[in-house]
């Protein structure tokens, strides 16, 4: 008896000496205003930690957020509001601490009228906004799209979730593309809608809101991708232009140059066979998935459609 109570003390005073931030949480607090100053009420602030949705809530009518119980840790803070552009910045929270975030006013377009940015207005079916000036000269369509409420636009690991962690479909023109949004050039978008109001046919398949990227009535969206047996031999892709089919069928001196960072231009990906590799190789747009199924090695299936 001696002997375990011994032990359960041992244990005891071995566990006081552990730091005490390991068991701790705290809050994280802050103020919200736009850039005339005042106080913005409704703005949505989400806590994310290694891209997932940690905590959310909304400032009140003084400007004021306050997230409670919050684990030690690094954690991404997001700011969003209708009409204002989002902020974002990394956190480390080791004890209770305050950030407060300055939301710039921008311009929304609904039904064709451009109004305030200060201004909330919605749609029948959600909200409408345009780009500012400095997204639609950024390049980058993830970059572009972080002024955007509602959403989080990761341009690293160039993906778009809902800022709510509700489940989101992206449409281009209300239709869903395949490639995504990747090649789209942020200065031929016409408009970003937020639809929350979602119609049945999305609503079976879980969609809780759905993205839809607007492009200029004079833009053509386009994604090619190729798919060969060996090769495509020329460094640039045509549509019916006369090139080697034997090449196409047996080529590997593409692949045997490793041309590492380099690829084909005319289209966005190709995808070859032919040659058994022990993994999948990429280089640039060029994708090798043969990896020798035929030997006993891994089947690579890829989904292009």
């Amino acid at each position: 008896m001696n002997l375990w109570m011994n032990r359960i003390i041992r244990f005891l005073f071995i566990l006081s000496l552990m730091p005490i931030s390991v068991y701790s949480q705290y809050s994280v607090r802050g103020l919200v205003i736009d850039d005339n100053g005042s106080h913005v009420n409704g703005a949505q602030i989400s806590l994310y930690q290694n891209g997932e949705l940690a905590a959310l809530t909304r400032s009140n009518v003084d400007g004021e957020y306050s997230i409670d119980k919050v684990s030690q840790g690094k954690y991404l803070l997001v700011a969003s509001c209708v009409g204002l552009a989002s902020e974002e910045d990394s956190v480390l929270v080791d004890r209770d601490m305050s950030h407060n975030f300055i939301l710039e006013t921008r311009d929304i377009m609904l039904d064709s009228i451009v109004v305030n940015g200060k201004n909330n207005y919605a749609s029948s079916r959600g909200h409408v906004f345009i780009l500012s000036k400095k997204a639609k000269e950024s390049g980058n369509p993830f970059v572009a799209l972080q002024e955007i409420p509602y959403i989080y636009s990761d341009p690293v690991n160039e993906t778009v979730r809902s800022s709510d962690g509700q489940s989101i479909m992206i449409l281009i023109d209300g239709i869903r593309v395949n490639s995504g949004i990747s090649p789209i050039d942020p200065s031929r978008i016409k408009s970003v809608e937020i639809i929350d109001v979602v119609g049945a046919k999305y609503m079976r398949q879980g969609v809780k809101r759905i993205l839809n990227i607007k492009l200029k009535e004079t833009s053509i969206y386009t994604y090619a991708q190729l798919a060969a047996h060996a090769d495509y031999p020329d460094d640039v892709y045509e549509w019916q232009k006369d090139v080697d089919l034997h090449q196409v069928l047996w080529s590997r001196s593409r692949l045997g140059e490793h041309q590492k960072g380099q690829g084909i231009a005319g289209a966005d990906h190709f995808w070859f066979g032919h040659t058994p590799l022990r993994h999948r190789v990429d280089i640039g747009n060029l994708h090798y998935i043969d990896t020798g199924a035929v030997f006993g090695g891994e089947l690579t299936l890829v989904q292009l459609q």
